[in-house]
């Protein structure tokens, strides 16, 4: 998906900042965080609350993506080098710059809309800025990688949502669960993401699962959490929906998500981008179906 933005952007600052912050990956940061709130609203949330928290959980990302590849920017340049010529006209001070505006914006808009939200945020944001600032970086240690992104992106998000709408941190124990094996799920699938930039991590010193234990038994490990965390995932979603419909989509989603990992090592870019767009089409049913139980 970089490879296409990057085709498709005007070469000037404004595109490249938003290039950097990646939003079309943060969106679906966003429709977890809203699955979050409609799954646990007692009522239908207000117009500013679903702005709100579709503003914060895509300014906090992109913060997060911009850090990401000022601390990777030599690595970039080997595995992603059609991303590195378009931030040529970024320096190092404007990046940082638009990071810290997107963290303030996150922080101001999630105060506004309540203080025990802005707290998690908090937490949301420290976890972000740790992927990728030295020297925790959590992006150059292998399958905690996946994890942190996963917890960060998926579970933390949930909560996020349900925490602002609930107006307390006690989130009814099967949301958590629902949400936390989806970040399992996540974390597993998200291993083939390092297939592509084997070269590039090797020599930044990354320690992905790809190059410690190699790509054909990191793609078995990443088969396996999804053969055990789909079925789990979807289950525990449908006792929110009880619906069918949910099941077979799902199903079919299990099969795609089955062959882009089975394929991840020949195609490594396509079939990430395939697990990226599957999962994006889960997400946005899981917020359709969580938007109709108002329905």
């Amino acid at each position: 998906m970089e490879r296409f933005f990057a085709k498709i952007l005007p070469k000037h600052k404004a595109a490249g900042l938003i290039e950097l912050g990646r939003p079309w990956n943060g969106i679906g940061s966003s429709l977890i965080m809203l699955a979050g709130a409609f799954l646990a609203a007692p009522a239908f949330p207000s117009t500013w609350t679903l702005l709100g928290i579709t503003a914060v959980a895509l300014f906090t990302y992109m913060a997060g993506g911009t850090l990401n590849d000022i601390f990777d920017v030599e690595i970039d340049k080997l595995n992603m080098p059609y991303r590195v010529s378009k931030q040529k006209g970024i320096s190092r001070k404007e990046a940082f710059i638009f990071a810290i505006i997107l963290f303030s914006l996150s922080s101001l808009i999630s105060i506004l809309l309540s203080v025990k939200f802005w707290i998690i945020i908090l937490v949301y944001t420290v976890f972000t800025i740790a992927y990728s600032w030295p020297p925790i970086s959590f992006v150059k240690r292998g399958y905690l990688a996946q994890l942190e992104l996963a917890f960060t992106a998926v579970l933390l998000s949930g909560y996020a949502g349900a925490v602002l709408v609930l107006n307390t941190y006690q989130v009814p124990l099967l949301t958590l669960f629902a949400f936390g094996s989806l970040t399992l799920l996540f974390s597993f699938i998200f291993i083939i993401k390092d297939f592509k930039d084997v070269k590039g991590d090797k020599v930044g010193g990354k320690r992905t699962l790809a190059l410690r234990i190699g790509v054909k038994n990191a793609k078995a490990v990443s088969v396996l959490g999804t053969l055990i965390f789909l079925p789990l995932t979807a289950l525990l979603f449908n006792t929110f929906f009880n619906s069918p419909f949910f099941l077979v989509l799902s199903t079919l989603m299990f099969l795609a998500l089955l062959y882009s990992e089975y394929m991840a090592d020949k195609k490594p870019e396509e079939m990430f981008t395939l697990v990226r767009l599957t999962l994006l089409v889960f997400y946005l049913l899981t917020l359709y179906l969580s938007i109709s139980r108002f329905v």
